[in-house]
């Protein structure tokens, strides 16, 4: 913890945005052929990864790799710009299409996905497996950032990031919201344009996510009806219309628990593109003389309840009780109240 501020490990701030260079496509046009340029492809939620690497960290290419590649080299023309780390230049190409139809081809011709550790080679950091879903298609392994990110260095993630956040941002928004007339990504991928001339730009949802406890320090939990059964999280909620955070705070706790929060403050953010949101991280407390008595909404969520730290411990130890992934900031407001690193009670 960074003072009274959680620190993310996909909010970076060692990247340069150099946000003067995407408007000026004879100095960025010099810079993506240069060997200074680096290219990351993209499909989905997923970044080509080196299978080399033992944390599989994200594969940046030269422009010449790629425009050697056959299969990735079409996507050069719809690069999008992510900004500079030192003194190279990092771009990132939408792959998706590509690597769906690689996989629809296999699908129908019976052949299975090829994954990464298949014939017992699996490499390991901290007795953890890193890749379950990673997969090989275009002769690229291909591995997703909500698994692989906490190994990396924070200017890769920071990266890896920002270009799935790109890449979901322009594949969601094809025609324009106001006329319906398709849209032309302009500047680099920083924003889009229809014939019309409205324009559009990389849109972030907001969403809170609190850690509330009560009079005794006890962690409010809950289990979303869709996760694998023992999968617990603190409540999260996106922020409504002419909403504040901090109301929707309030208002997404005593919906899915009927649990009244009183004090909110924040505790920090991080950027979650899945598809393109941003998490704001608040803890909170129950109000004063509220009922503690915890009822689970039976749509959403599913079951509910204050955890004391022993209980906590013991119900993970039992494995009762999965935490989230380290990536995210979830992870980091529940080990941040527990007092101590989880990463060992984490099952990919």
């Amino acid at each position: 913890m960074i003072g009274n501020s959680l620190f993310s490990l996909l909010a970076n701030v060692d990247i340069r945005r150099r946000e003067e260079l995407r408007t000026d496509a004879e100095a960025l046009g010099k810079i993506c052929v240069s060997p200074q340029a680096r290219y990351l492809f993209v499909s989905d939620y997923t970044v080509a990864v080196d299978e080399k690497s033992p944390v599989f960290s994200p594969r940046f290419f030269t422009y010449s790799e790629v425009e050697q590649n056959g299969i990735f080299r079409e996507t050069l023309g719809n690069a999008n710009y992510l900004g500079s780390v030192d003194d190279l230049h990092y771009f990132s190409c939408d792959t998706t299409t590509i690597v769906r139809n690689l996989r629809e081809k296999a699908l129908l011709a019976g052949i299975e996905a090829k994954k990464l550790g298949d014939g017992g080679c699996r490499p390991k950091t901290r007795d953890r497996v890193l890749h379950p879903d990673t997969e090989i298609w275009g002769g690229l392994a291909w591995g997703s950032i909500r698994n692989l990110a906490p190994e990396w260095t924070p200017a890769e993630a920071g990266l890896a990031v920002e270009a799935v956040a790109l890449n979901n941002m322009w594949r969601s928004a094809r025609f324009c919201a106001e006329c319906g007339a398709k849209i032309e990504v302009q500047n680099s991928g920083w924003n889009g344009a229809c014939q019309r001339g409205h324009l559009l730009f990389p849109r972030t949802d907001l969403a809170v996510i609190m850690a509330i406890t009560d009079d005794d320090d006890r962690l409010l939990l809950a289990h979303n009806g869709n996760w694998e059964q023992g999968r617990y999280s603190v409540v999260a909620g996106f922020v409504e219309a002419g909403e504040t955070p901090e109301a929707a705070v309030r208002r997404e706790v005593f919906e899915e628990t009927q649990i009244r929060v009183g004090e909110v403050t924040y505790a920090g953010s991080q950027p979650w593109p899945f598809p393109k949101s941003l998490m704001l991280g608040y803890r909170g407390r129950v109000a004063q003389g509220a009922s503690t008595r915890v009822i689970p909404d039976g749509v959403e969520i599913t079951e509910a309840a204050f955890f004391s730290r022993e209980e906590f411990m013991v119900a993970l130890e039992e494995r009762r009780v999965m935490v989230p992934g380290r990536s995210s900031i979830a992870y980091m407001l529940i080990s941040d109240w527990a007092g101590e690193d989880l990463t060992r009670f984490i099952s990919w």
